[in-house]
């Protein structure tokens, strides 16, 4: 009910009047904020398009953008709940205020003036929004964003405080101790992790401190990260994620400045990394995960194998181009590399999220002599509908050549199944 109220109340013509319509033009901002890719996440209501057009475009690429920034503006000139959560806000202020003089040069007077107007109404309804609806979608594009504008938009000072405060308590929620997002999904760990890098050029471009506990999550995610990688520099397909440009993935690692080691196991975000010579083993022994950015995707005990550069063994993933009768289909466990009984999803899937059936109780055992490597892992998916639990056996002998598996399925009474 209240929901449905405030809904009505942000679509209302005084509300809408209570944005205003004037706005200075944002202060100048580093070069190395408009040089890299936020995420791929959003599409057109991000401006993800902004991230192709470079930093030197020529006169028709920038008109081209103009155009096409208008465009968008004008559709969405009032707000809809659809495009004006406080992520996809984020993620315009992140993208248009680093590369606001670069649309603007060469424009028509109008033009500079109705951007700057457009984003402190954008900035204004952020601001405005309670930290929990930050949380409800993705906090880091939030919250890089509101610091964002707080750091550069003139009138919004005394708002970073609190912008770098709410990012700050999402932090321990989002990001495991391992260093893995919550999300379980590689390219959703990226995108986080390059937000915190550009929180702290954003901070250290003003002289403020960079608080202990943004940049302990960059310690600890930069390792995760390349823990996802195979050996062609991309990620796994873990949990609906695709493959990711290797070259922003290499950007963003070298950002971060951590030099440490991909790490081999992840017990609080379920993932087990082994890997012998040109041999890459990845492993999911986590729990199933639902999050407000992720489904959930019965994918309990896949694992993907690369030789070199060449993947050998992976499991369908789904990134941002499948369709949503196809993302659909690719969160069942028959669109992974593990065991399927009697065509059943290991855990329950429904529309949005998992159902009240999952592999709760996902137990792994690492073990290592001499460098060869064994990982175990058992799940109980499948015990309510068929009595059974799922073990699964993986090893690889250190000189990446002797790669082993086993599955096996076990019930404590006898289920009167051959």
């Amino acid at each position: 009910m209240a929901k449905g109220l405030r809904a009505k109340f942000f679509a209302s013509r005084i509300y809408d009047m209570s944005l205003g319509k004037s706005a200075e033009p944002p202060r100048p901002v580093p070069a190395v904020l408009a040089d890299g890719t936020i995420d791929a996440f959003g599409g057109d209501d991000a401006f993800v398009w902004l991230d192709g057009l470079g930093t030197e475009p020529d006169g028709d690429a920038r008109a081209a953008a103009r155009v096409r920034t208008d465009a968008w503006f004008d559709a969405n000139a009032h707000w809809r709940a659809e495009t004006w959560r406080a992520d996809l806000i984020g993620a315009r202020l992140a993208r248009i205020i680093p590369r606001f003089a670069l649309l603007t040069d060469g424009a028509a007077d109008d033009f500079g003036a109705r951007l700057a107007q457009r984003l402190g109404r954008e900035a204004r309804h952020l601001f405005r929004l309670a930290p929990s609806e930050h949380a409800n979608w993705d906090p880091f594009r939030a919250g890089l964003g509101a610091i964002m504008a707080a750091r550069y938009l003139p009138g919004y000072e005394r708002r970073l405080g609190d912008a770098v405060s709410h990012l700050v308590d999402q932090v321990p929620i989002w990001v495991h101790p391992d260093g893995g997002h919550r999300a379980r999904q590689p390219e959703r760990h990226l995108a986080a992790l390059a937000a915190l890098i550009q929180v702290r050029a954003v901070l250290a471009d003003g002289a403020y401190t960079y608080p202990e506990m943004l940049q302990g999550a960059i310690d600890r995610m930069a390792p995760m990260a390349r823990a996802f990688l195979l050996g062609d520099g991309g990620f796994a397909l873990f949990n609906g994620a695709g493959e990711g440009s290797p070259e922003a993935i290499e950007a963003t690692l070298a950002a971060s400045g951590s030099h440490a080691k991909a790490a081999s196991s992840a017990p609080h975000t379920g993932f087990h990394r082994i890997q012998a010579q040109r041999t890459v083993v990845l492993f999911d022994v986590g729990r199933p995960a639902a999050t407000p950015l992720t489904p959930g995707h019965a994918g309990t005990l896949s694992f993907e194998m690369s030789v070199g550069f060449h993947r050998l063994i992976v499991n369908c993933g789904g990134g941002q181009a499948a369709g949503r009768n196809l993302a659909e289909a690719l969160r069942a466990t028959a669109a992974h590399s593990t065991l399927t009984v009697a065509n059943v999803n290991s855990s329950d899937l429904v529309a949005g999220g998992l159902g009240a059936r999952r592999a709760e109780s996902v137990n792994a055992r690492r073990r290592e002599q001499d460098r060869n490597v064994m990982v175990e892992a058992t799940h109980d998916g499948y015990r309510e509908p068929f009595g059974l639990s799922h073990r699964r056996l993986l090893y690889l002998a250190r000189d990446g050549l002797d790669v082993r598996g086993e599955d096996v399925l076990e019930a404590d009474t006898g289920t009167g199944r051959v």
